[in-house]
């Protein structure tokens, strides 16, 4: 598939909705069935719906394709289905199970199933069916989250004894109103996320228009999990989850400067309006976190991986050192473009049909959904992906 296919597909994303919380395998796109996250299990979440199988070199695949609980045939054996929008590749692990860990094709907008989730060695397995091991980022944050805070981007939060993203003030000029507040440096992680539900935070009251719909803030599904997940970013969380997260660490969903949403159609690429574009574009004076010109490692997005959809995935957040400025004022913010997308306040309406913007790309975009200013981007408040996260701010 050619990339001007994948910006077809992201155009179904921009002029798509969906329904309910619990739509999962709606994703944010029309795939029917859904894709796995990548490197994810097939065991659920919608299998190809078309019979037939081809093989590489193994001569006893199953005419259509495994599901839990089937017999796993020799380790090493790989098989592809077809399915209405493209080939999913299985291989029978070592242990015993079926693996989804080839799809040649634009997984990342797909259906999500509603358990996704990565192969625990953190790799994936490429057309020829060898493994591959992650590429992406180091790990020099390092640590459990479980045992506190352990990554050099994170802070315990007074008061309430659980750890956080630490925040980097934004302070460089604005061509606006002098308005300076913080930002977190990197991503909400999947630990620092945990911790904070751990603490049995309350749902929303029922008069709250925009999120009484929410029985419970827990993930909808699995990203990454291999070594160092703690510190990759929390995804299948959809705009509530990340609003109440911001909320119930005495911070905010990155929104407007001075306080409340930004105007979802005119502020989201505005340096004077929206705070996750004045710290992404620093001040709006350039066009990706790291200067004007495109770097395509510089940031985990579709080129970080040399095109290889089969390994893309996040990192560890603020691995990439890289992916940050060092103009005055606004350094020190990593991963504002690529790993996974940021749910902003910024919505159409109310409500959990309303559209709300996400910001920065993900780890399968290319270099245009990486920009500060990208802001087609989009789901339903209630849309949740393996290619969603967030990050808060203060006022």
């Amino acid at each position: 598939m050619q990339k001007r296919d994948y910006f077809f597909l992201f155009a179904i994303l921009a002029s798509q909705g969906c329904g309910g919380r619990t739509g999962l395998d709606e994703g944010l796109s029309s795939n029917s069935g859904g894709l796995s996250a990548i490197g994810g299990t097939s065991s659920v979440g919608g299998s190809p719906s078309t019979g037939g199988s081809t093989n590489t070199g193994a001569t006893t695949c199953p005419s259509t394709a495994p599901q839990a609980g089937d017999q796993c045939l020799p380790a090493g054996l790989f098989c592809v289905y077809p399915t209405s929008v493209c080939p999913l590749g299985y291989q029978c692990s070592t242990g015993g199970e079926f693996e989804q860990v080839y799809v040649p094709c634009f997984s990342g907008m797909g259906g999500t199933t509603s358990t996704g989730g990565s192969l625990a060695t953190g790799g994936g397995l490429g057309s020829s069916g060898s493994s591959s091991t992650s590429i992406g980022g180091t790990t020099s944050t390092g640590g459990d989250q479980a045992t506190g805070c352990s990554g050099s981007f994170e802070m315990i939060l007074g008061g309430k004894d659980i750890c956080v993203a630490k925040m980097v003030p934004i302070t460089g000029p604005k061509g606006g109103p002098n308005v300076d507040y913080k930002i977190d440096a990197t991503e909400v992680t999947t630990g620092q996320y945990d911790a904070w539900l751990a603490t049995s935070p309350s749902l929303p009251p029922s008069t709250d228009v925009n999120c009484r719909y929410v029985t419970s803030y827990s993930e909808q599904g699995t990203g990454y999990l291999g070594p160092d997940a703690d510190h990759h970013p929390v995804v299948y969380v959809d705009w509530c989850d990340a609003y109440e997260y911001c909320l119930g660490v005495d911070k905010r969903l990155c929104g407007a400067l001075g306080g409340g949403p930004v105007d979802y159609s005119a502020g989201y690429n505005n340096a004077t309006q929206s705070q996750w574009y004045r710290a992404c574009s620093s001040g709006g004076t350039i066009t990706y976190p790291y200067g004007n010109t495109y770097q395509a490692t510089f940031c985990d997005g579709w080129d970080y991986w040399n095109d290889n959809s089969s390994t893309m995935q996040t990192v560890a957040v603020g691995s990439l050192g890289s992916c940050a400025t060092s103009v005055n004022g606004y350094a020190g913010v990593y991963d504002l473009s690529g790993n996974v997308f940021e749910w902003e306040d910024s919505c159409d309406g109310v409500g959990p049909s309303a559209t709300c913007r996400l910001r920065g790309g993900a780890f399968n975009m290319v270099s245009s959904f990486l920009a500060c200013s990208y802001g087609v981007g989009a789901g339903p408040r209630v849309d949740v992906n393996g290619e969603i996260g967030f990050r808060c701010c203060t006022l």
